[in-house]
């Protein structure tokens, strides 16, 4: 058995080699880019160093997956001079191929300033441009080719070393029923932990592209990352068609997202935001939808804030609904988390606000991990993320998603008043989700609907009630701004309320503590709108990215409108109508004001314009597949 340890010994040796070469590289790519790092810190760069290790050894797992198979594979061919040769042939091989796809990012990086996808390299092949591109890089970038093959030379260097040290001699293993057995065994054991290996641990989904932002803050998440990890996981991912349907110069004219407001720095409002997403509250749960409401306390609130009665979501998922409220960018016929451009630099209300001094947290009960919430935050720029492992009271889960929202609201009131100020923090109700339980003590407290939603809007409800009695005594309560908003619809079986319309029909409004936000406005709204509102609320003065729109300007408001993607067909309302339009034409197009169950199509009549939709579409495949989020 000695043999078989040797050959264990030797595969955790040459596992070793594997990851020095993915931290070299990283190294190597931060050095080469050194002057897109600006503000990097060496405690931060150390960092990336320590947190890389984890992206790390999932990379090499994967690419060695075929040299770790062999060499623990329970068959005694090492005394075989070919089987060893192979083994060295495979094992530099596959590593000096993912070295090169690194080096790849060391000077294709200042122009994308992300980790290249697979995206990246099946454009560059299918376009026929790679006998075109490779002879300009390899004159651009010759250094790299000679640090390519100074690698070739110390990695070969080193494997023989670690052969000769551990290999040679290698006398023929034993095989009997015993010795077959162990190595079975640890043949399995070995396997298991590969698979666990190319997960990323044991939490609950595998470690992807966005969890880089859990780790470092966001300038850093591309040296945090390695390029064939991007290149494998983006491979499972997916990826925008950049659309082409005017000049981009006609585009702009209609859809600019590069915002900037008129204000001093004396003019700015330091105040605290407290942004509450509502887990599936559908306006037809509330007072605004005119049917039997379940939100008492939300509807006395609404009577003391300024409501947007006329609003809608961008999506139907939580995961499309948070990238909109929070950093105003949508997701269409794909999720914006789940893309291969996840780790595009992007501004959020925390990452933009950060810069007048604000810290920022994120509060969802939920496991950690669900949605890939956790990384989404790290890329936006929030300081704290407080999930389900940080609560640390398991006699509060849910047993299905997490923490009950009333507990779980209880402990953010106590992280708040320990929060410095200003801050903005964010939190995302939980209970209104099917399975639809609330906690056995409220059992016969909240009446059941015609859906099992509505009792569980009902205990949210409550929930923040006790939430805002708790608040009220805290010092920075006064000095807040709280914001209100569902992050999609929750089911229906009102004919109104089911269709393509009002299925996107959310509660939105703003309330300050000193009522001085009281009224209501029926134009048309939007998830994509709360960034650029909130920022004009705080007179923020600096340029920011968003695809909304500030709802308190008044002068704009016939240029207001809403976007979201049903069935594969975008539609477009503005204060009126709703346009539907499927990429290539539109097909529908209804007065949603008289025509609330959509009956009519008026494309019976008329031609309605879809220019702007198509520009706004436009607008927004070009700067996500080009990672243009963001202002510099």
């Amino acid at each position: 058995m000695k043999l078989y340890l040797k050959r264990i010994y030797f595969l955790l040796t040459s596992y070793l080699l594997a990851l020095f070469i993915l931290t070299d590289a990283r190294v190597l790519f931060f050095l080469l880019n050194k002057s897109r790092f600006v503000g990097v810190t060496i405690s931060d760069f150390l960092a990336t160093l320590f947190y890389g290790l984890r992206f790390d050894i999932i990379t090499a797992t994967i690419i060695n997956a075929l040299f770790i198979f062999l060499v623990t594979l329970p068959v005694s061919f090492f005394q075989f001079k070919k089987f060893r040769t192979t083994l060295k042939v495979i094992f530099i091989s596959t590593n000096l191929i993912g070295l090169a796809i690194n080096m790849v990012d060391m000077a294709y990086f200042p122009y994308t300033l992300r980790r290249s996808t697979a995206e990246t390299f099946s454009f560059f092949f299918e376009k026929n441009d790679a006998g075109t591109l490779l002879p300009l890089f390899l004159k651009e970038f010759w250094y790299l080719f000679v640090v390519f093959f100074l690698f070739l030379f110390l990695v070969n260097w080193l494997y023989k070393i670690i052969e000769k040290k551990i290999l040679a001699p290698f006398d023929k293993e034993e095989n009997n029923v015993y010795a077959i057995s162990v190595k079975s065994f640890n043949f399995l054991l070995v396997i298991g932990l590969s698979i666990l290996s190319i997960r990323g641990g044991t939490q609950l989904i595998p470690i992807g592209i966005i969890d880089a932002g859990t780790y470092v803050k966001p300038l850093c998440v591309p040296i945090v990352l390695n390029t064939p990890f991007c290149v494998v996981k983006s491979g499972v991912l997916y990826t925008l068609t950049e659309k082409n349907y005017m000049s981009n110069a006609e585009a702009s004219k209609l859809i600019n997202p590069i915002k900037k407001y008129n204000y001093t720095d004396a003019d700015f409002k330091k105040k605290n935001v407290v942004m509450v997403i509502l887990e599936s509250f559908s306006k037809e749960f509330t007072k605004l939808g005119k049917r039997k409401s379940y939100t008492p306390f939300l509807d006395s609130l609404m009577d003391n804030s300024f409501v947007y009665t006329n609003a809608f979501s961008n999506g139907k998922r939580s995961i499309e609904g948070i990238p909109a409220i929070v950093a105003s960018i949508p997701s269409f016929d794909i999720d914006y988390i789940s893309t291969v451009y996840s780790n595009d630099k992007i501004m959020s209300l925390a990452s933009t606000l950060k810069t007048k001094g604000y810290t920022s947290s994120f509060f969802h009960g939920g496991t950690n991990g669900t949605m890939n919430f956790n990384g989404f935050c790290g890329t936006a720029g929030y300081d704290i993320y407080f999930g389900r492992n940080e609560y640390k009271n398991e006699n509060d889960y849910d047993g299905n998603w997490g923490i009950w929202d009333e507990p779980f609201l209880q402990r953010m009131a106590q992280e708040l008043d320990k929060q410095q100020e200003p801050f903005i923090s964010t939190v995302f109700t939980l209970n209104s989700h099917h399975p639809f339980t609330i906690p056995d003590k409220y059992k016969s407290k909240f009446p059941e609907g015609k859906l099992p939603i509505q009792k569980c809007i009902a205990y949210t409800d409550y929930a923040l009630q006790q939430f805002f009695n708790s608040i009220k005594k805290s010092k920075w309560f006064t000095k807040t701004l709280f914001v209100f908003v569902a992050d999609h619809t929750g089911p229906s079986e009102d004919v109104v309320y089911a269709n393509s319309y009002g299925n996107y029909e959310i509660p939105l409004f703003f309330y300050e503590p000193d009522n001085s936000l009281k009224g209501s406005d029926n134009i048309v709204a939007q998830q994509l709108d709360i960034m650029p509102t909130t920022l004009s609320m705080l007179k923020y003065n600096e340029p920011f990215f968003s695809f909304g729109n500030n709802l308190m300007d008044s002068t704009q408001t016939k240029n207001r409108f809403a976007i979201n993607y049903f069935n594969n067909v975008y539609q477009y309302f503005n204060d009126s109508e709703m346009l539907q339009f499927n990429g290539e034409k539109t097909s529908g197009f209804y007065n949603y004001r008289t025509d609330s169950t959509l009956n009519y199509n008026m494309m019976k009549d008329y031609k309605p314009s879809d220019t702007k939709l198509k520009a706004f579409i436009q607008a927004y495949t070009k700067a996500v597949i080009q990672n243009k989020l963001s202002v510099k």
